[in-house]
């Protein structure tokens, strides 16, 4: 069964639990009220009877004419009885001597007005009344009415008992069983009909869903979930769930042109070492140029070596992979980074400058900072041909900003996103084009940002924006 079909059948199913338990009780307190004032309609007629009975010659029954009787109250049935309950006279047709409860005689006998349920074979419970197609009689009702007289110094000396059944009330409840059953058809049908609209409007983007689910994983990666204008739960999963197969469809172009660039560069080294090595054996060779061999050799390694640094770095970063962070001192994070790239700058000329404010406090991985910051100056220095590179912090409220400059070429506005992709290489880059790639993922890894800026005069400013305390 489909959660269409499902959500269509518990919607109508709870509309008419509803609406039947309102039927119900309206039913039953209609019921109530019509009894109560049945009840009260008996004590009236039977208060006509005494007070007729009473007479000159004494208390004997005698009959009321039509007018005080209701037509609902059919054949009612008059017994004066005695203060025992033994029958005196009677107006009845049946004829049947009544069944009085101990109770209620009891009442009688005291001055008060008593009434009960009269066992009858013609009597039907309330359920038979609801759900018979046609009217049925409902209980008899009876009423015990004392008769008090001087001659018994106003004590209970006669009992009028009036029973009747309440045909009329009968007749209404039907016709109120009947309304309800229409309604309880019309509004079921309703239900079902409004039911299946909104689990059709609820079903539809699921079933948007599953479908382009089904394109993604036949491969079509550029599929996306229809939108709408709305702003209600189902459409900001939409948006949500685009937004993922967005990221999904970039890491997985991100992911062919890693495996394609990393074979490129890969194939360079390892076919420089193989042609050496080929060249090398073809015949004997002195000692010198089997050192000239190995040292290109040994250069290609290294290069090699760097490059699985950097792509076992970056895949760690992708993956959220990292030391466990912590409080620590930039300047100690910093010691063993700052000096080489000093002595590499000066041997190529140029100026030199390092701030870093005393006691500057950072909160993350300090290795993962201090490899982030030697990228972004190595990546200075081989881009400088004269002037300055520098290296410089200061704390922002609760961050850190760690600047990282140059006096060199500067970078195009529109090459400034790219340049932090994988094996993405300037014009006169020497490296594997992983180090920005590497800044980058250490930034978000640290909820954090880096920005590029130009510096007046030429040059590049890089602000690696970090947190400078715990973060949640």
């Amino acid at each position: 069964m489909s959660l269409q079909v499902r959500l269509t059948l518990v919607y109508s199913l709870a509309l008419a639990t509803v609406l039947l338990g309102i039927g119900i009780t309206l039913y039953l307190y209609l019921a109530h009220d019509l009894q109560a004032d049945f009840e009260e309609d008996l004590s009236r007629l039977a208060g006509a009877y005494a007070q007729l009975a009473i007479g000159p010659e004494g208390v004997t029954l005698r009959a009321l004419p039509p007018a005080p009787i209701r037509e609902e109250i059919e054949d009612p049935e008059v017994f004066l009885l005695d203060t025992q309950g033994q029958v005196l006279q009677a107006i009845s047709a049946s004829g049947e001597l009544p069944q009085i409860p101990s109770a209620q005689l009891e009442q009688a006998r005291f001055g008060g007005i008593a009434s009960f349920a009269v066992d009858s074979p013609a009597s039907h419970t309330l359920w038979q009344v609801a759900l018979s197609p046609f009217p049925v009689a409902h209980e008899k009702r009876a009423v015990l009415f004392p008769i008090v007289t001087v001659e018994t110094a106003f004590r209970t000396a006669y009992i009028v008992m009036l029973q009747a059944t309440d045909l009329g009330a009968v007749r209404i409840l039907n016709r109120i069983r009947d309304s309800l059953l229409l309604w309880l058809v019309l509004g079921s049908g309703l239900a079902l009909g409004v039911g299946y609209g909104l689990a059709r409007y609820v079903t539809q983007p699921l079933h948007d869903i599953a479908l382009t689910a089904r394109r993604v994983e036949a491969g079509q990666l550029g599929s996306r979930i229809p939108r709408d204008k709305g702003r209600d739960e189902i459409s900001l999963l939409k948006q949500r769930l685009n937004t993922m197969l967005e990221r999904l469809e970039n890491l997985v172009d991100a992911q062919r042109r890693f495996t394609a660039d990393a074979a490129h560069d890969l194939r360079t080294p390892l076919t420089v070492l193989k042609g050496d090595l080929e060249v090398t054996l073809r015949r004997p060779r002195s000692i010198n140029e089997y050192r000239e061999t190995l040292e290109r050799m040994r250069t290609e390694v290294n290069r090699l070596t760097r490059l699985a640094e950097d792509l076992l770095t970056l895949s760690r970063l992708e993956a959220g992979l990292s030391n466990p962070f912590s409080s620590f001192a930039l300047t100690e994070a910093l010691e063993t980074i700052l000096p080489p790239h000093a002595k590499a700058a000066a041997q190529k000329g140029l100026e030199w400058f390092s701030k870093i404010p005393p006691n500057l406090q950072l909160y993350g991985d300090a290795g993962m900072i201090a490899r982030a910051v030697g990228n972004l100056l190595s990546n200075a220095i081989a881009h400088t041909e004269q002037g300055q590179v520098g290296f410089g912090a200061q704390r922002n409220e609760d961050r850190v900003w760690l600047q990282v400059w140059d006096s060199g070429p500067g970078i195009p506005p529109d090459q400034r996103e790219l340049i932090f992709e994988r094996f993405h290489k300037g014009e006169r880059s020497k490296g594997a084009g992983l180090g920005l790639s590497i800044v980058a993922q250490v930034a978000r890894l640290h909820q954090g940002k880096i920005h590029i800026q130009d510096r007046p005069g030429g040059g590049t400013l890089f602000i690696l924006d970090l947190p400078g305390e715990a973060y949640g």
